[in-house]
């Protein structure tokens, strides 16, 4: 049983193996969650829902895999992108181009790491700390393309 939990745990936590693109896995895992939700584009109560389940089952899988790769964060794991991007995505506008601006902008405070998601990315271990940079990105981001949206769009 724990064998299984264990696989399971990995091809979660790598979402459905996305983790093992050898360059800018955290890139791919972004831009794989940005597709699959494109069909929730103006469903926001699905979009959010999706969010919700990816991060419950993101902080069981990461905890797991956390201790499996025995290297805090690794690459590997990316299912804290997806939760990240789906949140920074449930944050916009329904529309491709605030989604395609969301991506970049996940992509730049998940990679640069402002306060406090550089803090947290040190300081918390386990699943918690593998996700919740991530998600802090995400809310950066999400607010940040709103707020832009909304100056550029009265």
């Amino acid at each position: 049983m724990k064998r299984l939990l264990d696989r399971l745990a990995l091809t979660l936590s790598t979402f459905f193996g996305v983790g093992f693109v050898p360059v800018a896995s955290g890139t791919a895992g972004a831009l794989v969650a940005m597709l699959l939700a494109l069909p929730l584009i103006g469903h926001m109560k699905w979009l959010l829902a999706c969010t919700a389940v990816v991060t419950l089952v993101g902080l069981w899988a990461s905890s797991r895999a956390d201790k499996l790769f025995n290297n805090h964060d690794s690459g590997e794991i990316v299912i804290d992108e997806v939760s990240g991007m789906l949140l920074a995505l449930s944050l916009v506008p329904a529309s491709l181009p605030a989604w395609i601006a969301a991506f970049l902008v996940f992509r730049f405070f998940d990679i640069t790491k402002p306060f406090p998601c550089g803090l947290i990315d040190k300081k918390v271990n386990g699943g918690l700390g593998v996700m919740a940079d991530d998600w802090m990105a995400g809310l950066y981001a999400g607010s940040v393309v709103f707020l832009a949206y909304s100056a550029l769009n009265p």
